[in-house]
């Protein structure tokens, strides 16, 4: 379409007075999709894998030197294998590692809901831009002296629906990476959960083969 054959500064200054907030948005948004992306990479971990090396390093050197290796890990599932081994003994052990999961997982989600609120409020705002160009469309039709033509009032309706498509735009990345971004602080919390499981078989069956547990 011949529209689309005008360069991007050019749509965007005749995309109406919410250009701006828009643009804002999509830098802000920008900005929170690498954050989050770059956090996930540099925690990432393969889960069976860790729970392998967890499984045979207490199995073969034992605790004391499984807590020296997880310290050196830098991913989500050595920190709640630390804390578990740590307070293995404590009284209030699960609500320790309860706190600990939601600061984990709190951690992760962080700046999630302002990447959320762009999602939602960009259209929004590209809806408010278009009526507002059309608002002055008409407005200016209304004062043309009964001289009105079809290509001034397309002309302003085009220039109008320009805010839309960049509301829709900015949003429908933001929303699919944070739906992305939800999926997998879910798993992690999954494998949180699965790796205190872990820990609770391993340290029950090891009780029972010493007479601790009936």
């Amino acid at each position: 379409m011949m529209v689309w054959g005008q360069s991007l500064s050019e749509l965007f200054m005749k995309a109406g007075v919410t250009r701006w907030p828009l643009f804002i948005c999509s830098v802000i948004g920008l900005a929170v999709v690498v954050d989050r992306g770059a956090y996930f990479l540099r925690r990432y971990c393969d889960a069976e894998r860790f729970y392998q090396a967890l499984r045979g390093r207490l199995n073969d050197k034992g605790a004391s030197e499984t807590l020296g290796w997880l310290k050196g890990l830098r991913h989500p599932l050595a920190e709640i294998a630390l804390t578990y081994l740590r307070c293995r003994a404590h009284p209030a052990r699960q609500s320790i590692l309860s706190r600990e999961a939601t600061r984990i997982v709190a951690r992760a989600e962080r700046r999630l809901g302002g990447l959320a609120v762009i999602a939602r409020t960009a259209p929004l705002l590209g809806l408010l831009g278009t009526v507002m160009g059309l608002v002055e469309a008409f407005y200016q039709i209304q004062h043309a002296s009964g001289n009105v033509q079809a290509q001034m009032l397309a002309g302003g309706i085009w220039e109008a629906l320009l805010s839309t498509v960049f509301g829709l735009v900015v949003a429908i990345p933001c929303m699919i990476a944070y739906h992305g971004y939800e999926g997998v602080t879910d798993r992690l919390t999954q494998r949180l959960q699965a790796t205190v499981a872990i820990l609770d078989e391993f340290y029950g069956c090891q009780d029972k083969e010493r007479g601790c547990l009936d």
